[in-house]
């Protein structure tokens, strides 16, 4: 994986990641991907399979990230 990364993007840090450190990864990783599907939101929508993960009976998968995900990442980001 690292090869690949290297040879397609030019400013590329990999780092190993130890046990200790898990949970912070995972916490990085899941505002990493809520502020994509957020963009993704913003550009022009999500995908079909996006869609059918994050809608509820009650609302549409925009809305229910929005008011489930998006709406808590934003009050607990730093330098706001």
């Amino acid at each position: 994986m690292n090869s690949v990364f290297n040879a397609h993007l030019s400013n590329v840090e990999v780092r190993k990641v130890i046990p200790a450190d898990y949970s912070l990864f995972q916490v990085a990783d899941l505002c990493c991907t809520l502020k994509l599907l957020q963009a993704k939101i913003d550009a022009g929508g999500l995908s079909a399979s996006e869609r059918s993960f994050f809608s509820t009976r009650q609302a549409s998968a925009e809305r229910a990230l929005r008011k489930g995900y998006f709406k808590t990442l934003d009050r607990k980001s730093f330098g706001r």
